[in-house]
């Protein structure tokens, strides 16, 4: 949602004048309106960011773990791998 929510956003802002009204956003918007939805939008895309890379990163401890408890396990992993 937030992708195309940018790129309607962008597309809007770089048209300039007046805006229809977009069915994602609900209502006729002004350029400054256009401004803090966009800003809302990139700190939520943020967030999300945030919270993948922390999940990301906590999955890459539990099998490093993995793996160091189980040293058979690594060799098993680079065959299916390669």
């Amino acid at each position: 949602m937030v992708t195309s929510t940018l790129a309607a956003l962008q597309s809007m802002l770089a048209g300039g004048g007046e805006f229809s009204e977009d069915p994602g956003i609900g209502f006729p918007a002004n350029r400054g309106q256009l401004m803090v939805i966009a800003g809302e939008s990139l700190q939520e895309f943020e967030r999300s960011r945030t919270l993948l890379d922390s999940r990301l990163s906590d999955l890459r401890m539990r099998a490093e773990s993995i793996v160091a408890d189980f040293p058979a396990l690594d060799v098993e992993i680079a065959r299916a791998v390669g």
